[in-house]
């Protein structure tokens, strides 16, 4: 679906948010209204997996500002009020994960400095997660070393991190991936056992569809580029497999990145045929994803890098 069908989805349930007077003339706002909204973020996360989310950044602000209207319009019960900020919050980090996906940081800073902000008004620790998580992706894309080991350091303090093994694995693998770029091999392969260590005692529980994207593969994936940047190729080419093999048939963009990041393995270590033949996949499954910059961007940039090579 395009951006502007979203968006005219998103204000369509506006409607129904600030709309209904309840009796005496207030206006009303319920759990019903906070699913719908639930609903519209999960189909934009979900065209973002299948197409990319370079072009769905103003759809997810959309949502945020629905909820804080919904709020500020008056009405809210303190548990709706909440639930809605965390509505806020988590669109506010995809609307910053869609900026990156196009490539536009400053937008993206902006956004997660929102996200962070409602979090912390939802009370609602996986909104807090998914706030924090987004500061630690915008510091690795952005280059700031430092700022993502910091960050990642408070994204594993958070009540998620210490209640849920999945959080404290994605927390886990954060640290991993920023300890490796300082070059800090002991601290990063020590904070990836953890985070496989805490992924394998996670338990099927209710949790936001956001963290959908963590898992097996994703973690495998982390894993790998961590072991490249840490010259160990060998072993980055045996996690990028198993990232493939455990990566979903509808996430198409993962698994074209983590292509990527198997031909990068590859290249590492001199298999040219090996890594041609990679790359040509990931871009087969890249020309399924328009609306996604930095898969483009990160093909376009390996395939100049094996021109180098031969």
């Amino acid at each position: 679906m395009h951006r502007r069908a979203f968006i005219n989805c998103a204000t369509a349930a506006t409607a129904t948010l600030v709309t209904a007077p309840a009796a005496g003339g207030r206006w009303r706002t319920g759990a019903k209204d906070v699913q719908q909204l639930r609903e519209q973020l999960h189909q934009l996360t979900r065209t973002d997996q299948t197409r990319g989310g370079m072009t769905l950044e103003r759809a997810a602000e959309a949502i945020s500002y629905q909820a804080t209207s919904a709020i500020n319009s008056g009405g809210c019960s303190d548990r709706i009020q909440c639930k809605l900020y965390a509505v806020a919050a988590d669109a506010e980090a995809a609307s910053a994960w869609y900026a990156l996906d196009g490539h536009r940081t400053t937008s993206a800073a902006q956004h997660i400095d929102a996200a962070t902000r409602l979090a912390a008004l939802s009370r609602d620790p996986y909104a807090l997660l998914h706030a924090w998580n987004s500061q630690v992706h915008y510091a690795l894309t952005t280059g700031r070393r430092a700022d993502a080991m910091a960050a990642a350091e408070k994204l594993g303090s958070l009540h998620a991190a210490r209640q849920d093994p999945l959080c404290r694995s994605l927390a886990h693998a954060r640290l991993g991936t920023a300890a490796a770029l300082l070059a800090d091999r002991r601290r990063a392969e020590g904070a990836f056992d953890r985070a496989h260590d805490s992924l394998a005692t996670t338990e099927k529980i209710p949790r936001p569809r956001w963290l959908g994207f963590y898992g097996t593969a994703d973690l495998h994936s982390l894993h790998g580029k961590a072991l490249r940047v840490l010259g160990r190729p060998r072993y980055a080419e045996a996690h990028a497999h198993a990232a493939l093999s455990a990566a979903r048939a509808d996430y198409t963009r993962d698994r074209a990145l983590y292509r990527v990041h198997l031909a990068e393995a590859q290249l590492a270590q001199g298999e040219l045929d090996a890594a041609t033949d990679t790359i040509r996949r990931a871009t087969e499954l890249a020309a399924d994803l328009p609306g996604s910059a930095r898969v483009h961007t990160a093909l376009h940039r390996l395939t100049r890098t094996m021109e180098a090579a031969r």
